[in-house]
C-alpha cells in the first residue's frame, strides 16, 4: 500500500473505535498467507469521541497486534476480555511489562522479541529495561504458544530490528550511554533459530558472549530498521544524536555489520516543531508493502503532555512516508563550502560564524560530540539564512566538532572545514557543588549522584566509568545501592562541568569517608 493510504487507513481504523485507537512502535511482518501483522506498544483501546479526543477512561495496555488482510485493518488482538483488556503478551515477573520489538516468521511460527520493563523511580526514567523475551505465535491462528526470557544482560535492547538474510538472521539492538547517546549493536542466529544460540559482533569478529557486543554507530532510536536493498544494507532511524530531532535518516553499508556511512537525510517530520511537546520517534521500514524503488517508512508521533494525548487521539498513530531508494545522486554545480568558520562557546551552547557564499539561500550546520563517542556528524534540523548560528544543548566539558554547508536551488553543497569547541560551565564552585570550599573539604575529591537511566542499579558502574573517563578524571569508588553514584578524583573545573551534566543529579565535594556498598 502507498504511504498515504496506510496513514489514512490507520487514522480511520483508530477513529472507528471498539479496538486499537493508537499505539507506539508499529513493527510489521508479512505472514505466509498474505496477511500482515502490525505490532504495537503502549496501546490505547476503546472509543474516540466525535471531537477526536479519547475518554480519560480509555484502556491503555503495554502491547497488542492488529491484523491486516488485503488493504483492510481488521482484528485487534489483546489479552483478557474486551470489557477488561490486558496486554497480548505478559511476563511472568511481578511488576514488569513487555514492549514490542521486531518480529520474523520462521520455523512455521511468528516470533516476536519483546523488551521487558519495570516501573522506574524518581531518580530513573518512568520505566527501565530489565531484559528481552521471545514470544512464539502459532500460524495461521496467531495463538500465543510460549514466552521465554532470553539469557542476556539488560544493557542492550535486542530486537530493535530483525533482518533475515540468507543463512543468518541479524538481530539489532540499542544501548544508552552518558550524554544522551544511543548506540546500535548487532547479533546473529542461524536462520530459523531465533531462540539461539546467538553470536554477537564485537567490531571485528563474532563471539558467543553478549557482553562482547561492540558498537556499530551512534544516533539510532529505541526502534529502527535494517533492510537488504540490492547489494547493500540500509539502516533507517530517527536521528537521535541530537535531542528530540524530527529528522529521519538512513545509513548504508555493504555488510550487515557495517561500517555504515551517512547519514542521508530522508524526511523531516512536520508534527514536531520547536517549543512544542510533540515528539517523533522509532522510524521503521515495511518492505512487504513497499513499491519497487522505494522504502516504505513509518514513524511514531506522541506528546510529552499526557493530557494532549487524550485530547487528540491521532497523536499516537503511525505516519507513513514513501522514500525513493537508492537516493538521487547529488547534482552538479553545488555551492562551495563556506570559508573562515569560527566557533566559540560556553555553558551549553556554541556560536558559529562563517563567510557568506555567493548565491546561497541557506546554510546547514553539522555537529558531532567527539567526547560522547558520536560516530557521524548530525545535521541540525533547521536551516539558517544568515552567516551565523548557535548550537544548543551541548554538554560542558565535551569536545564538539562543527562544520557548515551552503544551500541553493541545486541542493546542499559539501561541508567546509571543521571547527572545534569545548564549552566550559560558567557557574562558580559555590553555585554548582554542594559543600564546595568547606573547611573539611578534600581537594579534588568529589561525590556525584547519577540521574535518569544511569541511576538504574544495573547501569551505575558503566555510567560512572564512562562519565569520569570523559571528564578526564580517575574513578575511585562506585556506590550502587545507597547513592547510585560514584566518587572520583577530578579538578574543580571538571566537577563544575559534571554538576550540569544531563546524567548527574548533583555533585558534592568530599568531606568524609563513604562506605562502598
Amino acid at each position: 500500500m502507498p504511504a498515504a493510504e496506510l496513514t489514512s487507513a490507520f487514522r480511520a481504523y483508530g477513529d472507528a473505535g471498539r479496538h486499537w485507537t493508537g499505539g507506539s512502535c508499529a513493527s510489521s511482518v508479512a505472514l505466509p498467507d498474505g496477511r500482515v501483522v502490525w505490532l504495537f506498544s503502549a496501546v490505547f483501546l476503546g472509543s474516540v469521541d466525535a471531537d477526536g479526543s479519547r475518554p480519560a477512561s480509555s484502556p491503555l495496555i503495554s502491547n497488542a497486534m492488529v491484523v491486516q488482510t488485503g488493504t483492510a485493518l481488521g482484528e485487534t488482538r489483546h489479552g483478557g476480555p474486551s470489557e477488561a483488556p490486558e496486554a497480548l503478551v505478559a511476563p511472568d515477573r511481578e511488576g514488569e511489562f513487555l514492549g514490542t520489538g521486531d518480529a520474523v516468521v520462521e520455523s512455521g511460527e511468528l516470533r516476536v522479541i519483546y523488551h521487558r520493563y519495570r516501573d522506574g523511580s524518581h531518580r530513573t526514567l518512568d520505566f527501565v529495561r530489565t531484559g528481552v523475551s521471545l514470544a512464539k505465535f502459532a500460524l495461521p491462528s496467531l495463538d500465543l504458544i510460549s514466552v521465554t526470557d532470553l539469557p542476556f544482560p539488560s544493557d542492550v535492547g535486542w530486537g530493535a530490528a530483525i533482518t533475515p538474510d540468507g543463512a543468518y538472521t541479524y538481530v539489532y539492538g540499542t544501548s544508552s550511554a552518558p550524554g544522551r547517546m544511543r548506540f546500535a549493536h548487532v547479533a546473529r542466529v542461524v536462520t530459523g533459530a531465533l531462540d539461539g544460540p546467538w553470536q554477537f559482533w564485537t567490531g571485528s569478529a563474532w563471539s558467543p558472549d553478549p557482553g562482547a557486543a561492540g558498537r556499530l554507530l551512534s544516533g539510532v532510536g529505541t526502534g529502527f530498521s535494517v533492510q537488504r536493498a540490492g547489494s547493500e544494507y540500509v539502516l533507517v532511524t530517527q536521528e537521535t544524536n541530537l535531542v528530540f530531532d524530527p529528522q529521519l535518516v538512513a545509513y548504508r553499508s555493504t555488510s550487515p555489520t557495517g561500517p555504515f556511512t551517512g547519514p542521508i537525510p530522508l524526511y523531516t517530520a512536520p508534527e514536531a516543531t520547536p517549543g512544542s511537546p510533540i515528539i517523533v520517534y522509532d522510524a521503521k521500514l515495511h518492505p512487504g508493502q513497499a513499491a519497487p524503488g522505494t522504502l516504505l517508512m513509518s514513524y511514531n508521533v506522541n506528546s510529552l503532555n499526557f493530557a494532549e494525548i487524550l485530547a487528540d487521539a491521532r497523536l499516537c498513530r503511525p505516519r507513513f512516508v514513501d522514500v525513493t531508494w537508492p537516493p538521487p545522486t547529488p547534482g552538479t554545480g553545488l555551492l562551495a563550502a563556506p570559508d573562515d568558520l569560527a566557533v566559540t562557546g560556553q555553558d551549553d551552547y556554541a556560536d558559529l560564524t562563517w563567510d557568506e557564499v555567493s548565491g546561497a539561500t541557506a546554510y546547514r550546520v553539522h555537529q558531532r560530540d567527539v567526547t560522547g563517542g558520536q560516530t557521524h556528524f548530525a545535521r541540525l534540523p533547521a536551516a539558517v539564512t544568515t552567516t551565523g548560528s548557535r548550537a544548543a544543548l551541548l554538554i560542558p566539558g565535551h569536545r564538539y566538532e562543527l562544520k557548515v554547508s551552503a544551500v541553493d536551488a541545486a541542493g546542499e553543497g559539501p561541508a567546509g572545514g571543521i571547527g572545534t569547541v569545548t564549552p566550559q560551565s560558567t557557574r562558580t564552585a559555590a553555585e554548582a557543588i554542594l559543600g564546595a570550599g568547606a573547611p573539611e573539604a578534600v581537594a579534588d575529591s568529589y561525590i556525584a549522584r547519577l540521574n535518569g537511566e544511569g541511576a538504574q542499579p544495573e547501569r551505575v558502574p558503566a555510567y560512572a566509568e564512562q562519565i569520569v573517563a570523559q571528564a578526564g578524571g580517575t574513578l575511585d569508588s562506585v556506590f550502587v545501592a545507597v547513592l547510585q553514584g560514584f566518587a572520583a578524583t577530578i579538578t574543580e573545573a571538571q566537577a563544575i562541568n559534571l554538576a550540569v551534566h544531563p546524567d548527574i543529579l548533583d555533585v558534592e565535594q568530599d568531606a568524609e569517608s563513604y562506605v562502598l556498598d
